[in-house]
């Protein structure tokens, strides 16, 4: 569950509004989109509350909205210093801006000089995130679940590679679980809404069958579609049950003999040729799980199960 703040101005994007907030409580996030009543300005307030935000979703119609009239030299909408302060602050931004004007009275463009100020605005949103458009409600929770779940599979894999970063620092690059047991893993992803049905798919392919041989799952699709999550998801609530758990980078040649090289090493030997010690461990093993992340033309990443 992330923390998520809704930005936008009211009167002209109500429906909108309401539609994004329904879609991110239906995904099971907290929505933020309103102002703390013991802040002392609503501005205050506002940037505040998006300051403590995991995400911010921005949409944007063609209407300006209120420019507090105090402490404000550049006449900004509050709107518009929601936007910079996440940017500020380093959180990650989801644009949603409207193509259609369904309603020209609620709207800024019939008046020049404040038309001038929403297509400035829209222009800078524009510059610094990439942004989505929609024309209707439909194309709106298309764009927002696409965008949601991309920076959110973002900010998971940064926070995994802080915190590999940080177990290499202190030489602890392999997890022992248990006796026996060897497990090299990113963490657990912290935001995964949205793939309850394709975790049954996985667990279901990957159940235990005649044990003839490992059974293998291809995960692919669109960079950024939540694939390592997905397969992340699934190892961590395997953890228990197999005596091997391993996470392989195979887009690079010596980046995968490293990977054999160090798994070799946490079962005790260290000398030979990596690849052919892994595999006998393997054979031997009473269950294994490995996780193959690989970047192709068509899919990444893969997984390998054999039955406990």
């Amino acid at each position: 569950m992330a923390r998520v703040y809704v930005s936008s101005t009211i009167a002209d994007l109500e429906a909108e509004r309401q539609a994004v907030i329904d879609w991110l409580v239906a995904a099971q996030h907290q929505v933020v989109h309103s102002y703390r009543p013991s802040s002392d300005t609503v501005r205050d307030g506002c940037l505040a509350d998006v300051e403590t935000s995991d995400l911010y979703v921005l949409i944007q119609g063609h209407r300006y909205g209120f420019q507090p009239p105090d402490d404000n030299p550049e006449g900004l909408s509050i709107t518009e210093m929601e936007f910079r302060r996440a940017g500020q602050s380093g959180i990650p931004r989801v644009a949603l801006l409207r193509t259609s004007v369904p309603n020209i009275r609620l709207s800024d463009m019939e008046n020049p000089e404040r038309a001038a100020l929403v297509l400035a605005f829209r222009a800078e949103v524009a510059g610094a995130v990439r942004a989505a458009e929609f024309g209707d409600l439909r194309g709106l929770v298309q764009e927002l679940s696409t965008g949601v779940q991309g920076e959110l599979d973002k900010l998971q894999a940064k926070r995994a590679e802080l915190a590999n970063a940080q177990a290499e620092r202190v030489k602890e690059p392999v997890a022992p679980v248990g006796a026996g047991r060897v497990v090299r893993l990113a963490p657990r992803p912290v935001f995964l809404v949205g793939r309850e049905d394709l975790l049954a798919e996985l667990e279901s392919r990957l159940a235990d069958g005649d044990g003839r041989g490992p059974r293998l799952v291809a995960l692919h699709g669109l960079a950024e579609a939540g694939k390592t999550s997905v397969a992340l998801a699934y190892a961590h609530a395997h953890l228990g049950r197999e005596g091997i758990t391993w996470q392989f980078a195979a887009e690079d040649p010596a980046v995968l003999a490293a990977g054999f090289a160090q798994l070799a090493a946490a079962l005790g030997e260290r000398e030979g040729d990596p690849v052919a010690i892994v595999h006998r461990a393997l054979a031997a093993a009473g269950g294994w799980l490995l996780v193959q992340q690989h970047w192709c033309r068509s899919w990444r990443p893969g997984t390998a199960r054999r039955p406990s």
